[in-house]
């Protein structure tokens, strides 16, 4: 009776328990309402305006006006009208995006984009400037700007004034073209950067940069004036020049020219001041007169490693006190007058090969060093000389010539003039060596039977 009375009464406290535990409180089931958003705005992640009547009103002389600094874009193409430009803008640090549409100018317009004073710090990408009367984009005094992902097209009415493109100093373009422009497809100042650009006819130069630029993977062809020019202290890499209708390449004194070809063009191929480095380029088929090289520098240059070709002028000439090392020239001057390499005093020419020009294969001023050197087959309406020293003082040495229509090494200072030791000269119509004796000669021998080491033969 006890246990069956303990069992009962456990039984109750256990059914109790449970419905505790059912009776507790879950809390409300009704929701607390929409959820709220975890994302940003496109505002609040870069805040942009867009450039229209409403956010960018114009004035007397342009379409709109961005007066503030910020981030602008374009939601459509625009069209100008007469007397106007289409877009002003001035303010510093101002991000404009064309989104990819036109600017389009019409007859009596102005700029398509003008930047009248001193804002730095713009940037302008993606889109198209076309049709213009004055210049594309006008922002000579927007230093410290970024241009990428353009099409200047068309623009100007004044040959050689109006630009596609006309920036300030230490500005960053690339990826754009220039085409058809009446003045420069791009004009920058100093210290500016240029890669992967492309300009055609142009009515001026097509890339005109100021001093201590770079230029990178730019092709210039077809313009009216020069292809591209760089002012002093410039780098111009993986370039390309091609039929323009004055020099291809001017680079200012103290620039490295490398890597670059220039071709077709009606003046010069590349042309430097002094001081400067011309390596890996070549040049190949560019002049119309026999004063058109294909390679000329100023004093104190380098030309390594270069090719100059079929120019209608010598391949390679230079100032004083210059460089040429490892150059081939071949068939300069069209069989007539042009030579293959030309220095001034105090110059050196090495590992170079030199072939088939109109005239001189290697001309040299006084104090020059001549060495390993091959010159063949020079000499054409009349006698010319594989290796031709002007001066005196210079050294001749380890160098070979063969079937040049004059001598194969000629000096004019004569006898004991210039040092002439362990070169090979043969097959030459005037004859091998001039003077072939005197103090500064090494001994005429054969090479089975040669007893000097400053030998030649």
């Amino acid at each position: 009776m006890t246990s069956r009375r303990l069992l009962t009464v456990l039984a109750l406290s256990a059914i109790h328990s449970l419905l505790s535990i059912t009776a507790h409180a879950q809390g409300s089931l009704t929701p607390p309402g929409a959820p709220a958003p975890t994302m940003k705005t496109l505002d609040q992640v870069e805040a942009r305006t867009p450039v229209d009547a409403t956010h960018t009103p114009g004035d007397g002389d342009s379409l709109f006006v961005i007066s503030q600094s910020g981030s602008y874009y374009l939601t459509g193409s625009i069209t100008g009208v007469a007397a106007k430009h289409g877009i002003k803008i001035t303010a510093p640090y101002v991000t404009l995006d064309l989104g990819g549409f036109t600017l389009t100018g019409i007859a009596g317009s102005l700029s398509g984009i003008q930047v009248p004073g001193a804002t730095p710090g713009l940037a302008i990408s993606n889109g198209t400037v076309a049709g213009w009367k004055s210049h594309g984009i006008a922002a000579t005094q927007a230093d410290d700007s970024i241009y990428e992902y353009l099409h200047l097209q068309n623009n100007g009415t004044v040959n050689g004034s109006h630009s596609g493109l006309t920036g300030g100093g230490n500005c960053l373009l690339r990826d754009c073209t220039f085409e058809n422009n009446a003045g420069n497809g791009l004009t920058l100042l100093t210290g500016c950067s240029v890669a992967s650009c492309y300009a055609w006819q142009n009515a001026g130069t097509g890339v005109n940069l100021g001093a201590k630029c770079m230029a990178r993977s730019v092709q210039c062809r077809k313009n009216t004036l020069l292809g591209l020019n760089t002012g002093a202290g410039s780098l111009i890499s993986s370039c390309e020049a091609l039929d323009n209708e004055a020099t291809g390449i001017t680079a200012g004194e103290g620039s490295l020219v490398f890597a670059t070809r220039s071709t077709g063009n009606k003046f010069y191929g590349i042309f430097t001041g002094q001081g400067c480095r011309v390596a890996d380029c070549t040049s190949y088929g560019n002049g119309t007169t026999t004063t058109h090289t294909g390679i000329l520098t100023g004093a104190q240059c380098q030309v390594s490693g270069c090719i100059a070709n079929f120019n209608t002028g010598d391949g390679v000439r230079t100032g004083a006190q210059c460089r040429v090392t490892d150059v081939i020239a071949r068939t300069n001057g069209n069989g007539v007058a042009g030579r293959g390499i030309v220095t001034g005093i105090r110059s050196t020419v090495s590992g170079s090969t030199v072939t088939g020009h109109g005239a001189n294969g290697i001309l040299v001023a006084g104090d020059c060093i001549v060495r390993r050197c091959r010159a063949d087959a020079n000499g054409g309406i009349s006698a010319a000389h594989g290796i031709h020293s002007t001066g005196s003082g210079s050294l001749i040495e380890d160098n070979t010539t063969s079937s040049n229509t004059g001598y194969g090494i000629l000096c004019d200072g004569g006898a004991g003039a210039d040092t002439i030791v362990r070169n090979v000269s043969t097959s030459n119509a005037t004859g091998n060596y001039s003077p072939a004796s005197g103090t500064q000669f090494g001994p005429l021998q054969a090479p089975n039977t040669a007893t000097s080491p400053f030998a030649n033969f």
